[in-house]
This record gives C-alpha cells, sequence and structure tokens, in this order.
C-alpha cells in the first residue's frame, strides 16, 4: 500500500466490483498512470479465478498508488457500498462503477470547491458516456455522448428537491461529498425493499435536501455504456408492485423529516412537497419507459436515414464545417465534441482515457 500523505482534498473511491477483472484493472492503471492521490477502495465480490487476478494487480500497483482491497461476499449492493464508507478514511469520498474513470485533478477541484463553501453538499465534474467495440474494457471507441449534469442551487431545500426529481435525478449520486454525510444517507435507505429507492433516489434525494450541488466545469466521469451496465427497473412494475406503497409512505415519512429540519414546515405542507417531487420524477420516466416498452412489443419498422445524415456520411467535411459554424455563432459546442477538439479545455483529461481504453491488453 502506497502511504499517500493526507491531504483535505483527496477522495476516497469505492468500486464495487464482480467478475470484472478487465475493466477494474483498466481503471487502477489508469489512476496509477496519473499517480493519483486518491485512494481507492474495491469491494471484490470476484470467483475465485477472477479475484486471482485482481488482487495481482493491485499487488504491482500497491507502490504506485494506495489501494485498499477487500474481499466481500456477493448479494447486496448496497450493504456493500456501505462497508466501503465505512472503511474510507478520506473526509470527502465518491463512489464509480468498475468500468468508469475518474479525473483525479477534477476530484481534487470538487473536495476544494466543498471545503470552502459549506453551502454546497456535492460537487461533480462533466460527464461523458462512451461505448467500446464489443462492449470490451479495451477496443475502439465507437461512440461518445452528453452526459449532462446540472447545479441544484436554490436556497430553499424543498425548492431543490422538486427540482431535482425531474430531469436531473441520476446527476447527483456520483458527486463528491463528505464521507459521513453520504454514509448516513446510505444507512437510513438501507431498510427500503425497492432496490431503485434504496441504491439511487433516497440517498441522492437526502443529498440535495441538505445542501446544494455544484457542478465544476471539467471533465471528471466518464462512463462507459455496454450489455452488463446497471438497469433501472420497469416504472410501471415499480409502482404496482406490492413494495410501492409501503416503499413510497417510508419516502415521504424519511424525506419529511429532513425538510423540516432544513425549512418551517408543517406536515401537511412536507406532503405537499414530497407529492410535487414524486409527481415530477414518474412523469419524466414513465413516458421515457413507455416509449421503450412499445418499442420492443411493437419494433418500428426500418426507415431510410435523413436526407441531413446521408449527406454527413457521403461528405464528412461538411459536418465539420456545420460544426465550426455553430461554433461561431456563438453557440456551444456539444461536449462530446470538445472533448476531441485539440484546443478544448477537456481534451487533455478525456485523451489520457482515451488511451488508457485503446491500450492493447490480455487479461
Amino acid at each position: 500500500m502506497k502511504n499517500n500523505k493526507q491531504s483535505p482534498f483527496n477522495v476516497g473511491v469505492i468500486v464495487p466490483t464482480k467478475n470484472r477483472p478487465d475493466f477494474i484493472i483498466r481503471q487502477l492503471e489508469y489512476y496509477a498512470s496519473l499517480n493519483s492521490p486518491h485512494s481507492v477502495y474495491i469491494a471484490d465480490s470476484s470467483d475465485p479465478e477472477m479475484a486471482k487476478l485482481i488482487k495481482a494487480k493491485v499487488d504491482e500497483l500497491k507502490n504506485k498508488i494506495n489501494i485498499l482491497y477487500y474481499s466481500y461476499p456477493p448479494g447486496d449492493v448496497v450493504k456493500c457500498v456501505i462497508f466501503l464508507l465505512s472503511e474510507v478514511k478520506e473526509k470527502y469520498v465518491c463512489s464509480i462503477g468498475d468500468d468508469d474513470f475518474r479525473v483525479p485533478s477534477t476530484l481534487t477541484a470538487c473536495a476544494e470547491f466543498l471545503e470552502n463553501n459549506p453551502d454546497y453538499i456535492s460537487a461533480i465534474g462533466q460527464t461523458v458516456t462512451i461505448r467500446v467495440a464489443d462492449n470490451k474494457a479495451y477496443g475502439k471507441i465507437t461512440s461518445i455522448h452528453d452526459y449532462p449534469k446540472y447545479p441544484i442551487e436554490s436556497d430553499r431545500a424543498s425548492e431543490r428537491l422538486i427540482e431535482f426529481t425531474g430531469p436531473h435525478i441520476s446527476s447527483i449520486i456520483a458527486s463528491v461529498i463528505k464521507t459521513e454525510d453520504l454514509l448516513k444517507y446510505y444507512k437510513i435507505a438501507w431498510p427500503y425493499k425497492d432496490d431503485n429507492f434504496r441504491g439511487e433516489i433516497i440517498p441522492s434525494c437526502l443529498m440535495v435536501i441538505n445542501g446544494k450541488s455544484k457542478v465544476i466545469d471539467k471533465i471528471d466521469l466518464v462512463r462507459q455504456i455496454h450489455g452488463g451496465h446497471f438497469k433501472i427497473d420497469d416504472v410501471f412494475d415499480q409502482i404496482t408492485g406490492n413494495n410501492w406503497p409501503e416503499t413510497y409512505n417510508q419516502a415521504k415519512k424519511d424525506l419529511i423529516s429532513a425538510l423540516v429540519q432544513k425549512e418551517s414546515i408543517d406536515q401537511e405542507e412536507g406532503e405537499k412537497i414530497i407529492k410535487t417531487a414524486f409527481w415530477g420524477h414518474l412523469g419524466y420516466l414513465l413516458p421515457r419507459f413507455y416509449k421503450n416498452y412499445i418499442s420492443d412489443i411493437n419494433p418500428p419498422k426500418p426507415t431510410k436515414p435523413k436526407f441531413r445524415t446521408r449527406l454527413a456520411s457521403s461528405f464528412p467535411i461538411l459536418k465539420k464545417i456545420y460544426r465550426k459554424t455553430y461554433y461561431l455563432l456563438g453557440k456551444e459546442q456539444p461536449r462530446h465534441y470538445q472533448v476531441l477538439q485539440p484546443d478544448s479545455k477537456y481534451y487533455k483529461d478525456f485523451n489520457l482515457i482515451l488511451l488508457s481504453v485503446n491500450a492493447t491488453k490480455n487479461i
């Protein structure tokens, strides 16, 4: 284990993993290549042969980065997260999938911002998603897409909650936050029967109730999307299932309790706020799931690409001219385009991740 000199701006990075040695090894090698000051806490639920590969890499890199490796029984991911949070020694923490990347300098910037702005509870940088050929850890990146993050900065806890539970529902759980706070919120979420509430909705709602959320204008999180990625349960099945009444009533109780500590509201007003927040949550998600459901049972017939798409494929130079003109008109380029431009402020950090993914490895 590397004996890192502790800084108030070091961030503990927690990573649950199971049977994906190529992905977690890729992530560790990336941090080692940058001499990252942030400790990585791994809870490994892999089968023995897979775990052997991961432990060998941990031993190889232990003098370059600080890695704390734990064998952990497979099963409850939320319980695993609580275990890892209990082990973190740093003041600040963030969570990450084993197939994703965090930019170390941005983690430091997030912790520094939080240290100097006590009315903010969390901070995160900009995010993009990638897809890699054949869904592997190493290979050609076949697509890059924006994954927008939104600041939530109202002075009122109730307004932050209502703002968050619409289109911003997925934007906060991976943020940098004080370790003691995130551990507390996960312990409150632990008894819930619904995994979406336990793993994300309740901890996230408690975060926005208790403070503002900042988005730093630096690349922070690069997420790989593939077939093995975590998927949210069908929302229709969720709200028509047996657990929904109990889950919602427990959420209402816990969130109103948190709101009362931040604002002068009574029970009736608290219930209205929670109802508005969950209407926003369901109103955002239900149409999306309905569209996917209809597409699954009645797949749309193939159609010809639009003329603009065919033209861009035939004459790539036209696409470049369009993007340059778009920029000259004062409009911001999509972030997934900016990360590939050498003159972009995002290029250097993203390019190091690009090199990590494009490396040739045989795990």
